[in-house]
């Protein structure tokens, strides 16, 4: 198979993706698509395709595995698609477009919300999972972004939710999320510190429900590691930071 590590192309930057049907037209036996069958242990969930490309997302299994093919099915695209007008990744824009369809249907309440500080310039919305390091160093700068007009909301979730909650870390969330103070318990948290838990099984089923819509919320925005991202500016297009970035380099974006 022959493979270009860069595909330059031009398009119209708002283009977005639309669920089509998985049929005929596409491959479902080629080699390759059976390899990532394989791989994942699921089959193709559902396919969307971009209004202007002739590309195609596979999506595999219940974390969602995507793969870029074209309209036949037969040709995978190993490697970056880049629109050369505006610098967005293929993938990126269709992860970008299932991020920001999640926190539409999210209701403010379910975010646990650090205000901006002045005027307000943009929304950063973050999936964090208190037990990953690099979740925590981000904590510690969401001041600095909230000083420079950057309101950060945070969904919290167990990237290793079994959809029993169970154990230290769902307990750990558990309590945030059912807490008067919020915001306060998830910076003692996410500071080391030692708060008083609550055990689970104090709780109802309706204050454990939303651990599992969290993580469901993180599967349907395609996150692919923690912190995942998403920076909406009151002007502009739509950001997506996969990992962890320093507030300093968030906020040239």
């Amino acid at each position: 198979m022959f493979k270009s590590s860069l595909l330059l192309l031009t398009l119209v930057s708002t283009a977005s993706f639309a669920t089509v049907n998985v049929d005929s037209k596409f491959n479902m036996d080629s080699i390759i698509v059976n390899d990532v069958k394989n791989k994942i242990g699921g089959d193709v969930a559902v396919a969307y395709s971009h209004e202007k490309l002739p590309f195609h997302v596979l999506e595999f299994g219940e974390n969602k595995y995507p793969l870029v093919v074209d309209t036949s099915g037969r040709y995978v695209i190993d490697g970056k698609i880049i629109d050369a007008e505006t610098g967005v990744e293929f993938l990126e824009g269709y992860k970008t477009q299932k991020y920001y369809e999640v926190i539409e249907r999210m209701n403010d309440s379910e975010f646990i919300t650090y205000a901006s500080v002045g005027e307000k310039k943009s929304t950063l919305y973050v999936m964090s999972d208190p037990s990953c390091p690099y979740c925590k160093k981000f904590h510690q700068e969401i001041s600095d972004l909230n000083k420079n007009g950057v309101e950060v909301k945070i969904i919290l979730f167990n990237r290793n939710n079994t959809g029993t909650p169970s154990g230290l870390l769902d307990t750990k969330i558990a309590n945030i999320l059912n807490s008067e103070d919020k915001n306060n318990v998830l910076d003692s948290v996410m500071n080391g510190d030692q708060i008083e838990l609550k055990h689970l099984d104090k709780f109802d089923s309706l204050d454990l429900k939303q651990l599992n819509t969290n993580f469901n919320n993180a599967i349907d925005a395609r996150m692919t590691g923690t912190p995942f991202s998403l920076l909406v500016p009151l002007d502009g297009a739509n950001k997506l930071i996969e990992g962890y970035v320093p507030a300093k380099s968030i906020l040239l974006l």
